[in-house]
């Protein structure tokens, strides 16, 4: 999976709620790679990190931002 673009995303939760966890996991032979999150909201707030969004990429995966 390569060159692929999530845009306006908006999640709805509870505040005492943690954020849903996300993984991009490739394999070798089978990157995953340029995949750009662009708009990524939770409860209307702007999410600016891949921390604070609970994303996680592994070792098979380049620019995931």
């Amino acid at each position: 999976m390569h060159d692929i673009v999530f845009r306006n995303i908006n999640v709805y939760k509870d505040e005492e709620v943690a954020m849903p966890e996300s993984k991009f996991m490739g394999f070798e032979g089978h990157r995953v790679s340029n995949v750009v999150i662009d708009g990524l909201y939770v409860n209307g707030k702007k999410v600016d990190s891949m921390e604070e969004a609970n994303i996680f990429a592994n070792e098979f995966t380049d620019n995931i931002n």
